[in-house]
């Protein structure tokens, strides 16, 4: 073992507990200020963001317009309401696509800028009951699927399950 081993492994130890111990104070101090209404999907996504611990708002922007722009369905898949269908789904691509400057101010601020889109979705707030229902709609077709599909899938199924809980993690109380 190197003589300078020992000596890594204090400074490593030293910065965690010193990282450990700012992240508390931190976390104490947001603790007590006020906190926004909570709002499903979007919350979620602004605390990751807001503590920096997964993604950034470009990031996240450019991971929901693929995620978006590969859900639109096949023509023909609704049968007579495919063109409404069509039209509505792609309209909303296309507004989400146009919010790239919304999302650079974002970014250039910081976590002011998640602070202040936090305090302006907080109306959607209400929404969150009818939002949580379409959730757990989705997460228990998932688990259904993946029970019913489970030996002919797997290991997909415990894939499946996962993305279920994954997508239940999003939801807020209602009202916020």
């Amino acid at each position: 073992m190197s003589p300078l081993m020992p000596r890594k492994r204090t400074v490593l130890a030293a910065a965690v507990v010193g990282l450990s111990a700012a992240g508390a104070v931190i976390g104490h101090a947001r603790a007590d200020e006020p906190q926004p209404k909570r709002v499903t999907g979007v919350s979620f996504a602004l605390e990751t963001m807001r503590t920096g611990n997964q993604i950034g708002a470009a990031e996240a922007y450019a991971l929901a317009l693929s995620a978006a722009g590969s859900a639109i369905p096949a023509k023909g898949t609704f049968g007579p309401a495919d063109p409404a269908v069509q039209q509505a789904t792609q309209q909303a691509v296309l507004v989400a696509g146009s919010q790239g400057a919304n999302v650079s101010k974002v970014t250039d601020s910081g976590d002011s800028g998640i602070a202040q889109t936090q305090n302006a979705v907080q109306p959607l707030a209400a929404i969150n009951g009818p939002a949580n229902q379409v959730i757990e709609t989705t997460a228990n077709a998932m688990n259904t699927a993946a029970d019913a599909l489970g030996p002919q899938i797997q290991p997909l199924n415990t894939t499946v399950k996962q993305g279920a809980q994954l997508i239940r993690e999003v939801e807020a109380p209602a009202g916020g």
